[in-house]
């Protein structure tokens, strides 16, 4: 009887051995096999890589920050504007455009096209902050693109934008001896002779010059009293703005206007290089002023 009782234990025991054994077994074929299929239906046939032909940074020359939302930036070869192209914002506030008109060939691998074709860029901004911006660019760039005459683009400030947190100076410019608006001329603004900003009027030549606050210089008087000498230096061509869009001109072209002068109010046959402005801590300076070449 003992025998028989020793024979059934050994028999349940093996049982569940073999149970115990029979179960590590399935879970171990459950892991291996959805790994099995997963690395056997992934397979890299080929690599395709697409470069672009235009990339672009856009700098507020306010606050000298790149600036990638509410920009529509147009790119379309010289002389052909129905093959407009839209850029593109991609994750890091940098404007691409690929497949632009000729260069299709270059950017799956091709041959750089030799002389490398033009293109105009049209920035508008939807949120009204930067006046207009028209570049023209020979493309495909090595690297981000710019304009020949600077290494940058920037967004000259609207005269409607408000800035919180910036010095100010807003202007209304008029050519003399004839008053029509001195529209897209280009104005510096310097403090004991270092630039701190510069801009452009719009059409109707009115301007925003803003810029961080100069380092203040501790005295004996409120802080609400400090001042500090400035003075503005104007770019302006007498029939630079031909066009009847509203649309201001080529960067380049806008930038090397010639330097002209502001004419003495009080002296009109009196004209000077630079027109002295006083900006006060917390407050815009206003500035109303005629320019003549």
């Amino acid at each position: 009887m003992s025998d028989n009782r020793r024979q059934s234990g050994f028999s349940l025991i093996e049982a569940l051995l073999s149970t115990g054994s029979l179960g590590v077994g399935l879970v171990l074929i459950a892991m291996v096999i959805p790994v099995g299929i997963k690395l056997t239906s992934v397979a890299v046939m080929e690599t395709v890589t697409r470069s672009a032909p235009l990339g672009l940074e856009l700098i507020d020359a306010a606050s000298g920050r790149r600036v990638g939302d509410g920009l529509i930036v147009r790119v379309a070869p010289v002389g052909r504007p129905q093959r407009v192209v839209i850029a593109d914002a991609n994750p890091s506030g940098l404007f691409v455009a690929h497949d632009l008109p000729g260069l299709g060939d270059w950017s799956h691998g091709g041959a750089e096209p030799l002389p490398h074709p033009e293109f105009t860029v049209h920035v508008d901004d939807r949120l009204g902050r930067f006046l207009p911006c028209r570049l023209r660019l020979a493309l495909p760039a090595a690297g981000l693109a710019h304009p020949a005459c600077r290494a940058d683009i920037p967004l000259f400030s609207a005269p409607t934008r408000i800035v919180a947190g910036l010095a100010a100076i807003r202007a209304a410019l008029h050519t003399h001896p004839d008053g029509k608006l001195a529209a897209w001329a280009v104005v510096e603004v310097r403090h004991a002779g270092a630039p701190l900003c510069l801009g452009m009027t719009d059409e109707r030549g009115h301007l925003l010059l803003a810029f961080a606050w100069p380092k203040l210089v501790l005295a004996d008087q409120p802080l609400d009293a400090s001042t500090w000498p400035l003075t503005l230096h104007v770019r302006h061509a007498i029939g630079l703005e031909t066009n009847d869009t509203n649309e201001p001109p080529e960067l380049c072209a806008a930038l090397a206007q010639p330097a002209a002068r502001f004419v003495n109010v009080v002296e009109p046959l009196a004209t000077v290089p630079e027109l002295a402005v006083t900006l006060r801590l917390g407050r815009e300076a206003q500035v109303r002023c005629l320019i003549t070449p």
